[in-house]
């Protein structure tokens, strides 16, 4: 009996022992785990620091220690996290924030460069942009996984360089406006699209990579850039048409384009500490970590779509695009035709006394939402665990109430401006928070679930595409048959879908932590049943 006991503390060579020196989460849980399955294991983690493992595990998982901490002392210090918040800003900037401007493009395409086209085609230009912005996020998040952003970065600035460069010999004089059509559709839509999907990702995985316990904020802070940067491509590009000409407008935006985008190629570094590498290197040889470090490495991750948090986030995130841009493409039309603002250089008399510019309503909407995105990050950092999707699920539903009340029953100038800065405002958080959705149902103190951000982020705006790319058409199709009350009503059931699978997925978050809450505590009883034998371990031997 005795050898047999003295067996049973040598750990033999297949066994899990566990280390005073382990301390991660993953390790941890592992070891817990091995102790339903093997006696072996069982007889070994009766040390000192297979007592400490589930509190260890606890302590990793509870966000006590943030709670203490000030909110100053949350946030990184040195200034490369910084440089790197700059270098997101930046690409967002100039991949949704250009897409944000268009409609300030769609308005002089519809009554000067391409006139007597249909809405459905103008609106297909930008639709464009989304998709090939949205369809190629998958393939761009698994190149930024693998650490080759530098070349992604690359890409996207020669691609963006030579869309927006090229855009500015279209010639509305001479071509016929199918021709003109063709082109900008090429050179706007799709060659610009594909080097603004160089962009997306990289600007919010990597922020991701330094700010751990601000990571809505700093997403948010980086959502903005689309924000601002609609708001300043919509005036430039109004005014620079006005004062100058078209060709003129083109070639400044795509100045300022190519040198943010090279600037941001310099600073927009990721942190390089819990590389893959290393990840690979501690990963143990079980059948489970083995298929799911297979997962992180292919090109698409077949364990998201079992989680239906993944599914939920991903089914939101699409209808959000099926409506969303509908709006900020037609929302300046809508103001003329309603006579709430002019497209004119003077105002006609067929508008109000009071009426103002149209490039103004979408200046106004893209500046109001910088606040909401900065703001409903804050919020949900603030509220911790599954944060974010309940802020995401709230201002999803009123931004579909404002569609279908406020927008509807707007006939003045000041209920217009009122919708705007609000639906702005709301929209935001709509908009700017799916990544950050995305980055807290994965557990931030698994270094591999985190290795899974930029990939299950990319998967999710790929299933988006084809919605982002649909509901503009769509919507311009219903605009020229029915009128601008089809669109606010397109638009806001589309974001009441949305919001409605956003309150799915809270639902399985919930479920999710409900569920690793019982597995800790089970596993916390197996460590006590087994502290419980060793004494009589003893008496036996």
């Amino acid at each position: 009996m005795s050898q047999h006991m003295q067996s049973l503390r040598s750990p033999s060579k297949g066994s899990v022992t566990p280390s005073r020196k382990s301390s991660s989460c993953s390790g941890m849980t592992l070891n817990v785990a091995d102790t339903r399955t093997s006696s072996t294991a069982t007889a070994n983690i009766g040390d000192e620091s297979a007592l400490a493992a589930p509190a260890l595990l606890a302590k990793a998982d509870s966000p006590r220690e943030e709670d203490n901490r000030t909110w100053l002392q949350q946030w990184p210090g040195g200034w490369r996290p910084y440089s790197a918040l700059t270098g997101g800003f930046c690409l967002m900037f100039i991949s949704w924030g250009y897409v944000n401007a268009y409609g300030t493009n769609a308005t002089f395409y519809d009554h000067t460069l391409m006139q007597g086209l249909d809405k459905m085609r103008i609106n297909l230009i930008g639709a464009t942009q989304c998709f090939m912005i949205l369809g190629l996020s998958f393939i761009v998040g698994r190149l930024v996984d693998a650490s080759h952003i530098t070349k992604v970065l690359t890409t996207g600035t020669c691609l963006v360089a030579l869309g927006t460069f090229l855009l500015a010999i279209v010639d509305g004089r001479s071509w016929s406006p199918d021709a003109v059509f063709s082109y900008v559709w090429a050179t706007q839509g799709f060659i610009t699209g594909c080097g603004m999907a160089c962009f997306f990702v990289p600007s919010s995985w990597v922020v991701a990579t330094w700010f751990h316990e601000m990571k809505s904020t700093s997403i948010g802070i980086v959502a903005t850039g689309a924000s601002v940067g609609g708001a300043i491509f919509s005036i430039m590009t109004r005014y620079l048409i006005e004062q100058a000409s078209f060709r003129v407008a083109s070639l400044s935006v795509a100045a300022v384009m190519t040198f943010l985008a090279a600037l941001a190629t310099f600073i927009a570094k990721p942190n390089t500490a819990p590389r893959r590498g290393s990840l690979e290197k501690d990963m143990d040889n079980t059948p489970e970590k083995q298929e799911l470090w297979r997962a992180i490495t292919g090109a698409w991750d077949r364990h998201a779509l079992k989680d239906s948090r993944f599914v939920w986030v991903s089914a939101s995130t699409a209808c959000i695009f099926l409506g969303f841009y509908a709006i900020f493409f037609n929302i300046e039309d809508w103001a003329a035709y309603t006579g709430v603002a002019y497209r004119e250089a003077t105002r006609p008399s067929t508008s109000f006394a009071d009426a103002i510019k149209t490039f103004l309503l979408l200046t106004v909407m893209n500046a109001s939402s910088s606040i909401g995105r900065i703001a409903s990050a804050a919020t949900a950092d603030h509220l911790g665990n599954y944060g974010a999707l309940h802020v995401h699920a709230l201002c999803t539903g009123i931004t579909s109430i404002l569609c279908l009340v406020f927008w509807v029953l707007a006939k003045t100038v000041g209920t217009a401006l009122g919708f705007v800065v609000v639906f702005g405002a709301f929209s935001g958080a709509v908009i700017g928070l799916p990544p950050a959705s995305m980055a807290y149902i994965l557990d931030k103190n698994d270094p591999v679930a985190q290795a899974k951000l930029g990939q299950w982020v990319g998967m999710m705006y790929t299933i988006a595409a084809p919605f982002a790319l649909a509901g503009p058409v769509i919507a311009g199709h219903l605009i020229s048959t029915f009128g601008f009350l089809s669109l606010q009503l397109w638009s806001g059931v589309s974001l009441l879908a949305a919001c409605g699978c956003m309150l799915m997925a809270v639902l399985s978050h919930h479920r999710h932590l409900s569920a690793k809450a019982a597995a800790e505590i089970e596993a916390q009883a197996s460590v006590n049943v087994t502290n419980d034998m060793l004494p009589l371990s003893k008496e036996v031997q």
